[in-house]
């Protein structure tokens, strides 16, 4: 069953998007869906969500940190070259390590 409040603040997201969209169609501004980074968002929205309404979790934490990590590093932030090579196999073997270990 949904939460009363995931209900309200799901409607305010779709009254911001949609009013966004509505506003670009009507041109009375202009903008881009897309941005460097925009996919990162899909790593970091889920994870901090649950980080925030549910008891701490080091896979949330983890979650959240390797998104804004993606994020940082697609807006030029953070200069990881070799490194970010690195980093999604190193996020995975950690998550499969916490998913083992946590009960």
């Amino acid at each position: 069953m949904i939460n009363k409040n995931t209900k309200k603040i799901t409607g305010y997201l779709f009254l911001v998007i949609g009013g966004l969209a509505l506003g670009k169609q009507l041109n009375l501004w202009s903008f881009s869906w897309a941005y460097r980074g925009w996919w990162t968002w899909l790593i970091t929205i889920p994870f901090g969500f649950e980080l925030l309404t549910k008891r701490f979790k080091l896979t949330n934490l983890i979650g959240l940190v390797v998104g804004l990590l993606f994020l940082f590093q697609q807006w030029e932030v953070l200069k990881l070259q070799a490194a970010s090579l690195l980093l999604l196999p190193l996020a995975v073997l950690s998550l499969g390590l916490v998913y083992i270990i946590d009960r």
